[in-house]
């Protein structure tokens, strides 16, 4: 993962949106189902929860699996089209380590 400094909240919901077009854009070039790409669906919908000034939810100890398939994205997208879904999926777990939403 890149060490970068850590997007902010504005930031971050420009690349939630990014990876919900994208996301979109394969599903429909594809018959084929990754559960791989659920990972990130998953982890958008909890940054999500975290990012919302009404809930501010932390990631409960049963959610974090989701924040770890980088590795299988890399194996399966990293030399593909669609290399950015898995920049963008480290992104998302850049932002909830660095704002500490594990708990």
């Amino acid at each position: 993962m890149r060490k970068n400094k850590a997007l902010g909240v504005t930031a971050i919901r420009a690349v939630i949106t990014d990876l919900r077009e994208r996301l979109c854009v394969y599903r429909r070039s594809t018959e084929t189902v990754s559960i791989h790409l659920n990972a990130i669906d998953m982890a958008i919908g909890l940054v999500e929860y975290g990012i919302d000034p009404v809930t501010r939810r932390a990631i409960l100890p049963e959610e974090e699996g989701w924040f770890n398939a980088g590795r299988t994205l890399d194996q399966l997208y990293r030399n593909s089209d669609w290399h950015d879904l898995v920049d963008g999926y480290y992104q998302l777990v850049e932002f909830v380590g660095a704002n500490n939403y594990f708990r």
